[in-house]
């Protein structure tokens, strides 16, 4: 899959802004983002093809969860005198995503090629704003970046950390809210140019892919978030085993030679850095589960589920974010957060979802790069859900989401040049 002979359709143009402004506008502006994102591709995909009810199954599901999210708003709004902001933005949240799957005919054009030059945009910004974040830089960028950008709680402390202690307890945030939103953001990228570089014939293309996956995988040791790090790593097994199995000989050999080579990269970074200045990253190795981060989650969420429980009749429609207050905006943990905030209904409808994904993707014969993309992905975002979350965090949930568009118009208009095994 090259980058040559480039369709510079309406469509395409219109999917590209559509992309753009969902990866880059500020998610610092929550109250803004969903509207501006609703709003921006119902005039961008809606004026690039037909509304049509699609035959998605994901389209059922948003659709069913949007609606019940709604119901459950309005369930709580009766018990509540205020009804805060919080609730009424929880239940825009899957709008924008399903608006993409009702004109998903306008992605009819756009492929993993053209998702891939925008991560590739992403990457080039954020490993610069990274570098210089992690590097204790005074720039003036910075500044401009934490004020649209990150939360002032993890520019401040990175901050004085990269400054007053070494940058041994520094982490890099980049164009994210915080560590945990950058690293999950930066294993999407890695995954997807790190399964494109494995399944694609040596050329200028693959040479791009591995080195956008090399600068996204710096960037999460940076970053210093221990999950995405994790995730990664677990990726790069996951993606070299499948092409062992799945793909031809030669990729097989390329495999094999990426996994030495990767190793033994990583192992001499990590020997070099990680007490200097990856004094965080370091805990994971020297604590493990006893590190601080990882007890603080277990009692956030026995104090989350003593809350609830002590009102047991939202356990379907959900207690909401206003019930749990501030500590809702970070539960650490998306499959409590599905359950709680929206109820028992939606989350196992979500549940189901993916189960069915991965279901049908294991009996499929023939499979896709983007199939085998989106695999990989959903693999990591299971993973990443128990500590973080990327199924309901934009922008990840919006670039899942087009590779789900992208699986299915591949599927229904039999693109038989995307199938590599």
């Amino acid at each position: 899959m090259g980058f040559s002979k480039p369709k510079f359709k309406y469509s395409i143009i219109a999917v590209y802004c559509y992309t753009l402004i969902c990866v880059f506008f500020p998610i610092k502006y929550i109250t803004l983002y969903f509207p501006v994102v609703f709003v921006s591709g119902f005039l961008l995909l809606g004026t690039a093809c037909r509304f049509r009810v699609s035959a998605i199954p994901h389209v059922f599901v948003i659709f069913s969860i949007l609606i019940l999210a709604l119901i459950g708003i309005l369930f709580r709004g009766m018990h509540l005198v205020d009804l805060n902001l919080r609730e009424i933005r929880e239940g825009a949240r899957f709008l924008p995503i399903l608006i993409m799957f009702l004109y998903n005919k306008a992605f009819k054009d756009f492929s993993l090629k053209h998702i891939s030059i925008i991560l590739m945009l992403y990457v080039s910004i954020d490993s610069t704003i990274s570098v210089l974040q992690f590097s204790g830089s005074n720039h003036a960028i910075l500044d401009l970046v934490q004020t649209f950008y990150s939360s002032h709680i993890h520019g401040d402390i990175a901050r004085l950390e990269s400054s007053d202690l070494g940058l041994s307890y520094g982490r890099a945030t980049g164009l994210s809210y915080g560590p945990g939103d950058h690293g999950g953001m930066l294993v999407i990228c890695f995954i997807v140019f790190f399964s494109l570089f494995v399944s694609t014939r040596f050329s200028k293309p693959a040479v791009a892919y591995l080195l956008f996956a090399g600068m996204s995988y710096f960037i999460i040791l940076i970053s210093q978030s221990q999950t995405s790090f994790i995730v990664a790593s677990f990726s790069i097994v996951l993606v070299l085993v499948h092409s062992f199995f799945f793909l031809k000989l030669r990729f097989k050999l390329r495999s094999l030679l990426i996994l030495v080579l990767l190793i033994s990269t990583v192992c001499n970074f990590l020997l070099k850095y990680i007490e200097s200045k990856l004094g965080y990253l370091n805990t994971l190795f020297t604590q493990g589960l006893e590190r601080n981060s990882y007890t603080h989650r277990g009692e956030k969420t026995k104090r989350l589920f003593n809350l609830a429980m002590e009102e047991p009749q939202n356990f379907l429609s959900g207690w909401g974010k206003e019930y749990f207050g501030a500590v809702s905006g970070g539960m650490d943990n998306e499959y409590l957060y599905v359950f709680l905030v929206y109820g028992a209904i939606p989350f196992l409808m979500l549940i189901a979802s993916v189960l069915l994904y991965l279901v049908r993707y294991c009996l499929t014969t023939k499979k896709s790069q983007s199939n085998n993309v989106l695999f990989f992905v959903i693999v990591a975002g299971l993973i990443m859900a128990y500590p973080s979350g990327v199924f309901t965090a934009p922008p990840t949930s919006i670039i899942i989401s087009i590779l789900i568009i992208i699986c299915y118009l591949e599927k229904k208009y039999a693109y038989e040049d995307f199938v590599v095994s």
